[in-house]
């Protein structure tokens, strides 16, 4: 008996791959980044003008200052070298008062003397030479002249008081009285001449610029341009 086995057929229908692109996925689109805010410098005013010409001020003058507060500072630490005091040992009932006012007003180390006036007169011309070189742009003067050469001048003041009362027994010498008075005028002067750069003429600046800068605003077809203050530069953009 014969077992005839099945015949396989072949199907006409061809299988087709689905048809996806290369580079594209099938889930949902995502979102796109929303672009970058256009942003614009505001215009030039004599605030920022300063911050920008902080950077074109010379290397050298620079250094330049930064050695003129230091010789000040230099004169006023040498001058305490040249105060003269009166032993106790040659102080007895029967010395004169006239004696002791003689010995007061005598100079001790008189070249030192002539080096901290020398290395004073020099720092101060340096500094005001520095400061007619830039006086228009107020944050240099007050960050490199007025600021060191009055903290300069209160460390020589202190000095001189803490050398008067300690190593000169609270003797009062010619050259004592003539430092405390210099460095005392000194002291007074630069924080007179910072208080009145920073506190007045730099405020001023500042108020002025910030009324240029409100000024600046204007409506576009977007909206109000807004102003905003980023490390110092005010930029613009549009809300």
């Amino acid at each position: 008996m014969r077992i005839h086995e099945p015949i396989r057929t072949t199907s006409n229908t061809k299988y087709k791959p689905p048809n996806v692109q290369r580079g594209t996925s099938t889930t949902s689109k995502k979102p796109q980044r929303p672009g970058l805010e256009r942003r614009r410098t505001t215009a030039r005013t004599r605030y920022i003008d300063m911050l920008l010409g902080l950077d074109d001020v010379s290397p050298f003058h620079n250094v330049l200052a930064s050695l003129s507060v230091w010789i000040l500072l230099a004169g006023y630490i040498v001058f305490p070298a040249t105060f003269n005091k009166l032993q106790a040992n040659k102080m007895d009932e029967k010395a004169d008062t006239n004696l002791k006012q003689h010995a007061l007003k005598r100079v001790r180390n008189l070249p030192l003397l002539y080096i901290a006036a020398f290395a004073c007169g020099i720092g101060v011309l340096g500094c005001l030479w520095l400061w007619w070189k830039h006086r228009k742009n107020y944050i240099w003067v007050i960050n490199r002249i007025f600021l060191p050469a009055l903290l300069n001048s209160i460390a020589g003041l202190i000095s001189t008081i803490v050398n008067i009362y300690s190593a000169q027994d609270g003797q009062y010498s010619v050259t004592a009285m003539i430092t405390v008075v210099v460095t005392a005028a000194c002291s007074a002067v630069a924080a007179a001449l910072f208080l009145f750069y920073n506190m007045v003429m730099l405020k001023l600046v500042k108020r002025k610029h910030e009324k240029e800068i409100r000024d600046t605003e204007r409506w576009g077809d977007d909206g109000k341009v807004v102003i905003e203050r980023e490390r110092g530069v005010y930029t613009s953009r549009r809300v």
